[in-house]
């Protein structure tokens, strides 16, 4: 694939997540986003072909989309994305992703099962769940915004997480 980012525009993405999502809350669209790409990043964006490896192997962007994420109250928000939801430029009526290759399909099938995952997690239980990771509570601090959250410390810690379950 040519570019670095499966959704150049996170807001295509945005748009499928408020497809997805039986009740597409502030919170829940936040939390989705900050996982989806969490652990994307810790599995296809992890994948790296040597040149040793079979070139027919499909490559995958590095990055789900560009992370900008902030350690709010309530776990990781992406600013941007957060006052675009206030203004709401996002409903379920908007446009679904429609991949166009099979590495963008690929893709759509990790994200959409995540998102059947996800929405079956109210709101707090998604608050508690990203509460847990290092890459927010080491950063956070009650009753300051804007404190950026380092994009590579989140995919450490869920590459980390992925390999000690992927261990036999």
């Amino acid at each position: 694939m040519a570019t670095d980012v499966a959704f150049p525009d996170k807001d295509v993405l945005v748009n499928h997540i408020y497809n997805k999502l039986d009740n597409p809350t502030l919170l829940k669209v936040q939390k989705s986003l900050y996982l989806l790409w969490a652990y994307y990043s810790a599995t296809y964006g992890s994948l790296t072909r040597h040149e040793n490896e079979d070139s027919d192997m499909m490559e995958y962007p590095a990055e789900l989309f560009k992370p900008d994420f902030e350690a709010w109250r309530y776990g990781p928000v992406d600013r941007q994305i957060y006052a675009e939801q206030k203004q709401e430029k996002f409903s379920d009526k908007g446009e679904p992703f429609h991949p166009t290759n099979e590495v963008e399909k690929d893709i759509l099938l990790f994200v959409d099962d995540l998102l059947e995952d996800i929405d079956g997690i109210n709101d707090f239980g998604l608050v508690e769940r990203t509460h847990q990771d290092h890459a927010w509570k080491d950063v956070y601090e009650e009753g300051k915004t804007g404190i950026k959250m380092n994009a590579a410390q989140i995919k450490a810690e869920y590459t980390f997480r992925f390999d000690e379950e992927s261990k036999i």
